[in-house]
């Protein structure tokens, strides 16, 4: 049996093809964009998974103050991108997360306004002088 051989993908041809891969281009660079957070001067991993995390720790610390069993003023360790442990209060994780709700919508406004610059393109010299770069959350 021969070695099986994969196919390279041919390139994209017409303008369609192209903005199709402009727009997957344009797709990754939004979702790239908004896997970190910088809050308060230290950069937090922002992804899925993360945020999910974060989610669960200001529900289970509101509740706990609500309780009673946690200071309103109390403090928890929260790990940043670099593995440094930031100690954090309730109010501190709340805006952890809305900075993180933030970045990732700025992230898809940008992705929102190129797709439609891209759409627009009636040719490929208009396509490319779409700048992809700038405009991003940083």
């Amino acid at each position: 049996m021969p070695p099986m051989m994969l196919k390279a993908k041919p390139a994209p041809t017409t303008l369609d093809e192209l903005k199709a891969a402009v727009c997957a281009q344009v797709r990754e660079r939004r979702w790239r964009s908004h896997i970190e957070v910088t809050f308060v001067g230290v950069t937090f991993v922002s992804d899925d998974t993360a945020d999910t995390r974060l989610t669960a720790a200001i529900t289970a610390r509101q509740t706990a103050q609500a309780l009673g069993l946690e200071a309103v003023d109390a403090t928890a360790a929260w790990e940043a991108k670099d593995g440094t442990m930031v100690p954090m209060t309730l109010n501190d994780l709340r805006g952890l997360l809305l900075a993180g709700v933030a970045r990732t919508q700025a992230a898809f406004d940008r992705q929102a306004q190129l797709t439609a610059q891209i759409k627009a393109a009636g040719t490929v010299q208009a396509l490319a002088a779409i700048d992809l770069d700038a405009g991003w959350p940083s």
